[in-house]
């Protein structure tokens, strides 16, 4: 949801920043006694005799509402933690890990493997249950290297042994 409201937020500026460039410009061109760039007298007339049961007000309104409705559902969605808990079953303390920051030190790390190709880490569950996936292009052989490789960044990270760790080394395809 970060990448939407940022979305969001960069369209909004851009739609305040166009707007206030609009009134400076026709505040310039009345200033200068020119004709405004948009037909404002219409606009007037019609906001002032438009009636709250007319049509379009109607239309506008049920529209504001289903849009309003959805963006307040989006937000309210469970969305995936950015961090994962570090804590194992008896320690005291709050230890916590980006979880992309995590993917990406094991997925560096099994991608040092000779023979590892196109190696990708993920974190998968929630924020206090949670495992970590990696998977490689590679031969079943290397298996245990790349666990073993796999564990040893999970250390440096101080994440406990405790975390399940599910490996996916798949053959990697033959180019003709």
């Amino acid at each position: 949801m970060r990448v939407a409201n940022r979305i969001a937020s960069a369209l909004l500026g851009l739609a305040l920043l166009a707007l206030g460039l609009l009134a400076v410009t026709e505040a310039i061109l009345a200033l200068a006694g020119r004709s405004p760039l948009l037909p404002l007298d219409d606009w007037y007339e019609r906001l002032t005799t438009e009636t709250y049961a007319g049509l379009a007000v109607r239309l506008v309104s049920i529209g504001l509402i289903v849009l309003g409705v959805l963006i307040l559902l989006a937000e309210l969605r469970r969305w995936r933690p950015t961090e994962v808990d570090l804590r194992s079953g008896g320690e005291r303390g709050h230890w916590r890990i980006q979880r992309r920051s995590l993917e990406n030190q094991v997925t560096y790390a099994v991608n040092t493997v000779a023979g590892v190709h196109e190696a990708h880490a993920s974190a998968r569950g929630g924020e206090h249950k949670w495992k970590l996936r990696v998977r490689a292009l590679a031969n079943a052989d290397e298996a245990e290297q790349i666990r073993a490789t796999a564990r040893r960044a999970m250390g440096v990270l101080a994440v406990p042994n405790e975390i399940p760790l599910i490996l996916d080394v798949r053959k990697p395809r033959r180019v003709a």
